[in-house]
């Protein structure tokens, strides 16, 4: 908390965007200031600025990469602690870095520029109100070349509107593109809402594919809650063996408790396929 060191690290911050491949390569230095600023509570926008529009672009593997992704997502994020920008300024430049390369004529630097894509979602998130949800809402129809960054919208808003937010995620369930579906999901399930909950419970016996419903199982579980598991020791007491295959699956994607692990003994004892009983012994 030495913030007296403020000014001395802008000032070499403004010194490593000069040559910037040279004197600081992958951006290690500016990385490190950018982040010791924002740790600090440096409130003065120039120099998350500079970072957010900063692209350095370095030769690796036989082809130009831009190394700072990490520099741009760590100043979306303090960007919204700065006291010298309006509101709506703010909000213009991540609603920019929503789009981030998307300019690049390479699509693999816009793949791996999702990074920074996701932290300007969560910056979003922080900077909340009215704005920023119709933001985030308006990206996640218009897609997003990565779908983690379609995902890191539904929890943002989930979190951001609660129960509000459901029936808009939900619409994402049968999406074209089946890994925004899954990210769906995953979110609701994450949510941890009842309502998301039930929801899903609701959209599994309807989902179109195999693929989907493995996806609703897996976010059941990942709640966590009462209600979730119940659902997911039925199936496997009751489902074909393929869904109880799943069901069990899901539920040992974390840590089984003992309790949990007699109430799933109990819920396939009268079970005789070999499968199912192997799923059992493989959990952890």
């Amino acid at each position: 908390q030495l913030r007296e060191l403020v000014p001395d690290l802008c000032a070499a911050f403004d010194r490593l965007l000069e040559n910037a491949a040279a004197t600081d390569p992958q951006c290690w230095g500016k990385n490190a200031i950018a982040k010791a600023l924002a740790d600090l509570g440096h409130t003065e926008c120039e120099h998350f600025v500079r970072g957010l529009r900063h692209v350095q672009r370095e030769p690796v593997w036989g082809r130009l990469v831009d190394t700072a992704l990490t520099l741009r997502g760590t100043c979306a994020l303090a960007l919204i602690a700065v006291r010298d920008l309006p509101r709506r300024e703010i909000l213009q430049y991540l609603t920019q870095a929503l789009t981030d390369s998307y300019e690049a004529g390479d699509e693999r630097e816009r793949e791996e520029a999702a990074p920074v894509r996701r932290d300007s979602v969560r910056a979003i998130e922080q900077l909340g109100g009215e704005e920023a949800r119709l933001i985030l809402r308006l990206k996640a129809r218009t897609g997003d070349s990565d779908p983690g960054v379609t995902g890191q919208i539904f929890d943002s808003l989930l979190r951001i509107e609660g129960d509000a937010a459901i029936p808009f995620v939900a619409d994402f369930l049968n999406w074209p593109d089946t890994a925004v579906g899954e990210e769906a999901a995953l979110a609701l399930g994450a949510s941890r809402l009842p309502g998301a909950i039930r929801f899903l419970e609701t959209a599994w016996h309807a989902a179109p594919s195999q693929a989907l419903r493995d996806a609703i199982l897996r976010a059941l579980s990942t709640s966590g809650r009462e209600q979730a598991i119940d659902f997911l020791l039925q199936i496997a007491r009751s489902g074909r063996e393929r869904e109880a295959l799943s069901a069990i699956r899901a539920l040992g994607l974390h840590s089984v408790s003992e309790s949990l692990r007699s109430r799933l003994a109990e819920a396939i004892a009268a079970r005789t396929e070999e499968a199912i009983a192997a799923a059992f012994a493989e959990l952890g």
